[in-house]
């Protein structure tokens, strides 16, 4: 799962073009390529729309002589990309429109085919906005042989990495984030090989891909890796059972091959990648879904306190009965609470006498909830199992008023009317407090809804200390149109930030661990700082004098000087290593060997930025050709492969060019240093100002 050296992959000679021959019946090479056949644009753009591959499309025609040639090639390719890529065949002679214009002939040659494209995934498949699937970037192929090094080195370059990059503060709320499974590649590289970003490809929106580096010991010490590459799966969902606590899953087979990897990951993926669902309106699953669909786990008189011990730090909801069974109507409410207890069955059938003795239980079905601690080895064993609460699992009437009970004086929820609504709202603004509400009307609901995850998530100390949670019954028509509640029950996350209210809605029917993820992640930028990492980077060093950047473009034929913001704030350390690793990454490929890299503070050179119409505050880069007295510019914001597309251009002479006299490419006459320390004074003078500034905002105000 390491770095393609493209270098050690050897190139070979570019064939003579043949005669084209006179079409035959035999297509035994193209039946031997072992690809997906497309016979329409129509089917063209299915494929795309249902693979997250990058997709190669090799438009041939079967009597053609170099078509067969490739194809032979294709057969090695595909071998090699099989399950990390894909190849599409397209047999320009059957295929539909017949004018499709990667099908035309070439009059002015004998065989003008076969013609090659690279379909490249985006980044983001799914638009949450528009609620559109985005569609794959269309790459022409643009290296000069059609050899296999050559095909696989094109492809291999152009598949995206739909990893994470972790450390120790970063990787909290990857594992937190409650969608799907982790899979986490511990590497001594700086940047994924062509194995593991396939793979990330293969199970994008299935399984979540993050990458640790060898320097982040902290992490290698926790979780006990030794050697590179090693990948684990942190399993925090399972299709058939409901997850007590995560999991860790190493591969411990070659990690070089590729069908062993994807085995190893499939049980660990979704069934269906998440977008594809919220395409098609499927929610995700609620509680009363998984109580139809899972069974709780059964414990008995042999392992139960194997199950208590083990669980001591957790509350434990224990269905006592004789069969697993519960009303839906009940169960659900168990399974939506789920994260907040633990749930179990613990089977009585045929020890009735000793779940009586052993628990003191007298009826079944009987439910109840014990506290952490309820089983402690150093106590008297006839008050292990005390101190519980009973509900009656009769029906969901029972449950929920007995679940009332349970929660007077341990839940914290604000009821709201429109008298005091904008008031609670600035009272938990003044206090710096994440409000989350509730809404619902009788007028329009058959019955009260209990939002049972967010009640229990009142319940936790921890959660009261960074969150208000309110109730808000028959909300008023101006609420409802500035909150944008388009149905009830509702609820939303509602928080102030960049001197405005922020929402984020979320799903009345989320379960209790989805819903304690997203808490967890909330409290955790709160409480806990990034630590700051300097500008700098290990290959592409700063240039802030002449000399240093005269000695930069006199090294190699292009040089490239990226500009980049450096003041003093949170976003631009992170901004700054994002796109620095885009350039390091660039300068390490073999195909970049004679392009020299550097970087200026754009804010502190903000005459040279402009001189190239480059915005000193989001920066770009331009690549200067000396030896020509020209230059070309990328502007930043910009995606991996659309830079990539500007630096082959540079490299094949393709780019658009401005002339410019050497005398024009100098350092402003700043002070970057004194600029620097003005630059850090204003940051902190504007969190002073922030610090003492009151929270006032006109919009909350009551009549």
């Amino acid at each position: 799962a390491e770095d393609l050296d493209e270098d050690e992959l050897s190139k070979l000679d570019e064939d003579d073009e043949e005669e084209p021959q006179k079409k035959t019946d035999d297509e035994s090479v193209f039946s031997k390529l072992n690809v997906f056949r497309i016979r329409s644009e129509t089917e063209l753009g299915y494929l795309t729309e249902l693979l997250d591959f990058a997709v190669l499309q090799f438009y041939y025609l079967p009597y053609s002589t170099n078509s067969k040639r490739v194809a032979e090639e294709l057969i090695k390719v595909n071998k090699r990309i099989d399950g990390l890529a894909a190849i599409a065949a397209i047999n320009c002679e059957e295929f539909e429109p017949a004018n499709y214009k990667q099908c035309q002939r070439n009059d002015l040659t004998t065989d003008s085919f076969p013609r090659l494209r690279l379909y490249v995934p985006p980044e983001k498949r799914y638009d949450y906005e528009t609620k559109q699937i985005k569609k794959h970037l269309d790459i022409p192929y643009t290296e000069k042989e059609m050899k296999e090094t050559t095909i696989f080195n094109f492809m291999a370059n152009h598949i995206p990495n739909k990893a994470l990059s972790l450390d120790s503060y970063s990787i909290v709320p990857f594992l937190n984030s409650d969608s799907m499974n982790k899979a986490i590649l511990f590497t001594d590289k700086l940047h994924p090989g062509v194995l593991f970003r396939g793979l990330t490809n293969n199970f994008y929106d299935k399984i979540l891909f993050g990458t640790v580096h060898s320097s982040e010991t902290e992490l290698l010490d926790r979780y006990n890796v030794t050697s590179f590459p090693t990948l684990m799966v942190h399993k925090t969902q399972d299709r058939h059972m409901l997850m007590n606590e995560p999991e860790n899953h190493f591969y411990k087979d070659n990690v070089y091959n590729v069908q062993r990897i994807i085995e190893f990951l499939e049980p660990f993926a979704l069934s269906e990648k998440r977008y594809t669902a919220t395409s098609r309106g499927i929610p995700e699953d609620t509680g009363e879904d998984l109580s139809r669909n899972i069974d709780l786990m059964e414990i008995d008189k042999d392992n139960y306190l194997r199950f208590f011990e083990r669980y001591s730090d957790k509350k434990i909801m224990v269905l006592f009965h004789t069969k697993n069974k519960l009303k839906v109507s009940v169960k659900k409410f168990l399974m939506e609470g789920h994260g907040f207890f633990l749930n179990v069955f613990m089977n009585c059938k045929g020890e009735r006498e000793f779940c009586e003795e052993t628990f003191g239980v007298s009826k079944f079905p009987s439910l109840r909830l014990y506290p952490e601690n309820t089983f402690n080895s150093t106590v008297p064993e006839n008050t292990h199992f005390r101190g519980y609460a009973d509900f009656d699992p009769s029906s969901n009437v029972t449950f929920l008023n007995d679940f009332d009970k349970y929660r007077q004086g341990k839940s914290h929820i604000a009821n709201a009317t429109h008298f005091n609504f904008r008031f609670t709202l600035g009272d938990a603004k003044d206090r710096r407090k994440i409000v989350l509400m509730t809404f619902q009307s009788l007028k329009v609901q058959e019955e009260p809804y209990h939002f049972i995850p967010i009640q229990l998530l009142s319940m936790i100390p921890e959660a009261q200390k960074y969150i208000e949670f309110i109730n808000y019954d028959e909300p008023d028509h101006t609420t409802v149109q500035e909150l944008k509640i388009d149905r009830v029950p509702y609820a939303l996350f509602y928080y102030y930030e960049n001197e405005k209210w922020n929402s984020i809605p979320i799903n009345p029917e989320i379960l209790y661990s989805s819903l304690k993820a997203m808490v967890d992640n909330i409290i955790y930028h709160k409480t806990t700082k990034k630590p700051r990492k300097p500008f700098t980077s290990e290959t592409i060093k700063q240039i802030s004098e002449n000399s240093q950047l005269k000695s930069l473009c006199n090294s190699a034929e292009t040089c490239s000087l990226i500009f980049l913001n450096v003041q003093p704030s949170e976003d631009n350390k992170v901004q700054f290593t994002e796109k620095i690793e885009k350039f390091e990454i660039l300068a390490q490929k073999s195909k970049f060997k004679d392009f020299a890299f550097g970087w200026v503070n754009s804010t502190c050179q903000s005459e040279l930025s402009e001189r190239f119409n480059l915005e000193p505050n989001s920066g770009g880069a331009i690549v200067y050709q000396q030896w020509k007295g020209v230059y070309g510019r990328v502007a930043f914001p910009t995606d991996d492969l659309m830079l990539l597309n500007f630096f082959e251009r540079v490299l094949e002479n393709k780019f658009m060019s401005h002339p410019i006299e050497p005398e024009k490419l100098v350092l402003d006459s700043n002070d970057c240093l004194e600029l620097a320390a003005q630059d850090v004074k204003d940051e902190k003078e504007k969190k002073d100002s922030e610090k003492k500034k009151k929270t006032y905002d006109p919009t909350m105000k009551t009549d």
